[in-house]
């Protein structure tokens, strides 16, 4: 409770009575877009593998006439698979071979009377960078005959290529039905983004999605690293929207670059506006400057407090006007400064606004006692944020196919910025981290 009031004119003394000081409003305070890579990494034998497994070894056999000639019964076989990256394709490349045989019929019975072994190679590549729609594009299928058939004189190479022509027209139908539509994934995961997520204490966090960028794959000692990443905003809201109330935008044209930065990069802001940090200093700082600080208080009461954020020679300050008891109001202008621990930020480096005017005498000692106790809250639970970081990126992969493990390693978030502005204070946590998708 404040002591006993002094005298006016002992209790003001040498404090300055001055009008109001003109000062010049901030910049806004932007909270930093927040961004999450997904790094993905498959070795080009992990590639290999999957493909003879699922690709049998035998391709096709059957028998067709061949005119005159006779018939011609073949069978087509497959060698192993080797994989590389060629620009922004996956191409695929083996060795067929064709044992063929041609025979002659007469009557019921087809003798054979030659036979030959030619040898394919065939190339297929798909695209791994999106079109604007999220479709990869065609696939391309080539083959090149490396050794002819030729029985008894007769060329068997033209029908050997027409067949092997029309199996590869069937990988290629069957592979952009694949990699030639739009990835459901991609649309399911963007709605989810969208979507608040609740917190314990009432609010939400909402997630403002801006942008889709794709990194150019690249290789490096045979394993294929692809790169996507979503940037947006984070921000605090209360009371929570109802999920049916937001309208969510279409996805975005994705955006394809050489390399993108790897790992997480989460900003999320919170904002106190001047009211709400006004109330809270002069609930802090009301009464009689603190006597036990080896000051004289001589009577000096705060009585109320409003701040407000200015700008002075370009650089952000915090502007106080103190009323005092039986005085004038009082103006100092400071900084605003974070606590160790993140949860409060404190007023220092004290000054009057005016120049000329030193902090000497009873204003020294309205400035020393605001700087001892002129603290304010800073809504950012930290431990809250690190946990509700990684339940964002735990719905935003949830998407992934069978199979895929996600990896999700964050840094405890960390207060990075203070900012003030002319509607309030702006504190910033930053988290890091890194987002790596594997198939084991």
């Amino acid at each position: 409770m404040p002591g006993p009031r002094a005298p006016a004119d002992r209790a003001c003394g040498d404090l300055p009575e001055l009008a109001q000081p003109s000062f010049e409003a901030p910049p806004p305070a932007t909270i930093p877009e927040s961004r999450i890579t997904l790094e993905f990494d498959v070795a080009l034998t992990r590639i290999e593998r999957e493909l003879s497994d699922r690709v049998p070894a035998v391709l096709d056999k059957g028998t067709r006439g061949i005119g005159r000639a006779g018939r011609v019964g073949y069978v087509v076989r497959r060698g192993p698979f080797n994989a590389t990256l060629m620009d922004d394709r996956l191409v695929v490349t083996t060795l067929v071979t064709v044992n063929a045989q041609v025979c002659k019929p007469l009557g019921p019975f087809c003798p054979t009377y030659g036979s030959c072994s030619p040898t394919l190679r065939t190339k297929v590549s798909v695209p791994l960078v999106w079109q604007p729609d999220y479709r990869l594009g065609e696939a391309q299928v080539s083959l090149d005959i490396e050794r002819s058939c030729s029985i008894a004189g007769f060329d068997a190479t033209a029908q050997i290529r027409g067949t092997a022509r029309r199996q590869a027209a069937r990988v290629k139908r069957q592979l952009d039905a694949i990699v030639n539509r739009p990835p459901p994934q991609a649309a399911a995961a963007w709605q989810e983004l969208h979507r608040p997520l609740p917190l314990p204490d009432g609010r939400c966090l909402r997630v403002t999605p801006s942008a889709i960028t794709q990194a150019r794959p690249r290789l490096t000692a045979g394993t294929i690293t692809l790169q996507a990443a979503v940037s947006g905003a984070l921000a605090f809201e209360q009371p929570c929207a109802a999920p049916s109330a937001q309208r969510v935008p279409p996805l975005p044209e994705p955006s394809v670059v050489d390399q993108l930065p790897g790992g997480v990069d989460v900003r999320l802001g919170v904002r106190r506006d001047w009211d709400a940090l006004s109330a809270e200093l002069t609930e802090s700082l009301q009464g009689g400057a603190d006597a036990k600080d080896g000051e004289a208080a001589e009577g000096l009461t705060i009585t109320g407090v409003r701040a407000r954020g200015v700008a002075i020679d370009g650089e952000r300050w915090v502007a106080l006007a103190l009323d005092v008891d039986g005085c004038a109001a009082q103006w100092l202008v400071g900084r605003l400064a974070p606590e160790p621990r993140g949860a409060r930020a404190r007023l220092q480096d004290l000054r009057s606004p005016v120049a000329g005017i030193a902090r000497a005498g009873r204003l020294d000692v309205l400035a020393r006692h605001v700087e001892r106790h002129g603290v304010v809250t800073l809504p950012l639970d930290l431990e809250a944020t690190t946990r509700t970081a990684r339940e964002l990126l735990k719905r935003a992969t949830a998407q992934t196919p069978p199979g895929v493990v996600v990896d999700v390693e964050l840094t405890p978030a960390v207060l990075a910025e203070l900012a003030i502005d002319d509607s309030g204070l702006v504190a910033v946590a930053k988290l890091g981290g890194r987002l790596h998708v594997r198939l084991p």
